[in-house]
């Protein structure tokens, strides 16, 4: 009570050195980014109390901001804060002084609280013009408690096992709430194992454990089991969903019979049969689709098309057959993903489970057969050519992006759903060049790419890339051309991409999947990617489209495959002679 006039005092020597300071925008900034995390996360309330609070907001805020007003910062204003700052004067002031034992001389009409109210225009008004400068005064500093970054943690499964042989990620399902687990395996084999004679076992392997696995996977699909499996030189990878605990019991059963399962003699002949008949009709294949195997056999360091396995496997045995499963299964590493209504100790021992009855043994890292794929340098084209059956000729091409940043990806989606429409319009539509006509953003791991496909009976594949590049040249301008409401529609299709949800626990695991083995553990990839095109500005992709598709700083591998009735006007040379030589002197990234 005695000190109220120092008080006053202090505070209008305050309000001076406001005046006198610099605008304290960094303290603005503070303030409005902890205010618009409020806003987004903090509990609103609920019932009475918040309609009560949005009517009190309601009487003091224009209807259009009132919700929002005593909780959202707009954008610094030093004027607004010098106005401010210019009504705060002493003959504005009033001042109420409660204390115990203050003079009073009036009382309130209603409740007969006692007050009283002067008016003083003396010396201590005139002190508070003049106010005393006090040195220690100072701006607010940087908060050191303020959070560095607040984005959300992207979900991820815990490491329950990491070693040289096996590994497991794990994570309870907490979004679908079915008791339903999903168990993903992935046995990589060892690196020598590379060759055209393992993919072309690998299939004959894969065709014959599939029919020995038939009498109990009919008994598992009763169970509610749902099983799928993919044999490649990259692994041997199946997946497991089912209800309780019946996705690790077909999952054990499953590892049990990898390296041993029987089959007799007169049904792996038919088996064989069966798969060669599939291996010596692989020419008659859609042309376009015979042009994507040739564009994987391009460009990875180890791929191998059907029609170089047929002879191994005209030549293979089942004792060979045998054989092979203990060869696959002997070295390598066993890669694992559990999620759903699991324990981890459930998970834990299942995956032990099935690493034991594997029983490989571990290898080093640099030893595992991973995919990699040839280096490209720009500018210097890469063609793969030649002769097909069929009546259909083929055109496809790969323009490579320059990396897998979160900004590159983003930029990818939006001109893959940019050119589609006008790729597909000009070259099917208009032109009738094929019934196959496609374009879009894809990838293979970190490999980033634009990709075109024709498909035609009534012309050369030469004549479809000519017509293909001269569309192309003309993306750019169409690009440059964009609305700003055709440019926001392209950037809301990539950001519904990226939000799509996964549909079911197995969705869910197998993007754990990815995340965890493919993409080394880069659990925040969808983040950073949504993040990064929300910041994506318009000039950028113009300029990584042009780069792109430049023929001068292209990085281009070309398809090109026709039949007898349609051949190139001028010769088309290949870029090899024998491309399985020629891989082997080229250098290869990841």
């Amino acid at each position: 009570q005695e000190q109220h006039a120092k008080v006053l005092g202090l505070i209008f020597s305050y309000l001076d050195h406001l005046r006198r300071a610099p605008f304290p925008e960094a303290f603005h900034r503070e303030r409005a980014r902890i205010a618009a995390l409020n806003e987004t996360y903090r509990d609103r309330g609920e019932g009475a109390d918040l309609a009560t609070k949005l009517a009190n907001q309601a009487l003091f805020y224009p209807l259009d901001v009132a919700e929002r007003a005593t909780d959202a910062w707009g954008e610094p204003d030093e004027a607004a804060y010098r106005r401010l700052l210019g009504v705060l004067t002493p003959d504005n002031l009033l001042v109420s002084l409660m204390a115990k034992g203050v003079p009073t001389d009036r009382k309130e009409r209603i409740y007969g609280t006692a007050y009283s109210y002067s008016e003083d225009a003396g010396t201590a008004y005139r002190a508070l013009l003049a106010p005393e400068r006090i040195a220690a005064f100072a701006l607010p500093g940087s908060n050191r408690f303020l959070p560095e970054k607040t984005r959300l943690l992207a979900e991820r499964p815990l490491s329950l096992i990491d070693e040289p042989g096996v590994t497991l990620y794990y994570a309870p399902d907490t979004e679908f709430q079915r008791p339903q687990s999903t168990l993903i395996f992935r046995f990589v084999p060892a690196r020598e194992l590379g060759t055209a004679d393992t993919a072309a076992m690998l299939r004959l392997y894969d065709a014959c454990l599939r029919d020995s696995l038939d009498a109990a996977l009919g008994e598992a699909t009763l169970a509610g089991v749902e099983f799928t499996a993919d044999a490649s030189l990259e692994g041997y990878k199946f997946t497991v969903t089912g209800f309780g605990d019946s996705a690790v019991r077909f999952a054990t059963f499953l590892s049990s019979r990898l390296r041993t399962f029987e089959l007799s003699a007169t049904r792996f002949e038919a088996l064989k049969e069966v798969t060669l008949r599939g291996l010596r009709s692989y020419p008659q294949t859609e042309a376009y689709l015979l042009a994507r195997d040739r564009r994987d056999a391009l460009a990875r360091e180890l791929h191998f098309l059907p029609d170089e396995q047929a002879e191994r496997v005209a030549a293979a045995t089942r004792e060979q057959m045998k054989a092979f499963a203990g060869t696959f299964f002997a070295r390598g590493k066993l890669e694992a993903v559990v999620h759903g209504h699991l324990s981890p100790e459930a998970a834990v021992e299942a995956t032990r489970t099935v690493a034991s009855q594997i029983a490989a043994k571990s290898l080093p890292a640099e030893s595992l057969l991973r995919r990699r794929h040839l280096h490209l340098p720009p500018g210097q084209p890469l063609v793969d050519a030649g002769e097909i059956a069929g009546a259909n000729s083929a055109y496809l091409s790969d323009y490579l992006l320059p990396d897998d940043s979160p900004q590159t990806r983003a930029a990818g989606i939006v001109i893959g759903n940019f050119m589609s429409e006008p790729y597909y319009t000009e070259l099917r539509t208009r032109q009738q060049l094929g019934y196959i006509v496609g374009s879009g953003a894809g990838g293979s791991l970190r490999q980033r790419y634009l990709s075109f496909t024709l498909q035609s009976s009534g012309y050369a594949p030469d004549e479809l890339q000519r017509r293909s590049e001269a569309f192309l040249a003309t993306l750019p301008a169409q690009f440059a051309a964009l609305t700003t409401e055709q440019w926001e529609t392209l950037v809301a299709g990539a950001r519904s991409a990226y939000e799509e949800k996964p549909k079911s626990i197995a969705d869910k695991a197998e993007q754990f999947f990815a995340s965890a083995y493919s993409f080394g553990a880069e659990w925040d990839r969808r983040q950073t990617g949504l993040a990064a095109l929300n910041e994506l500005k318009r000039e950028d992709v113009a300029k990584l489209l042009a780069s792109t598709l430049a023929p001068e700083t292209a990085r281009r591998r070309t398809i090109l495959l026709w039949t007898k009735t349609h051949t190139p006007a001028t010769p088309v040379s290949a870029s090899f002679a024998d491309r399985g030589e020629w891989k082997r002197t080229q250098k290869t990234v990841d």
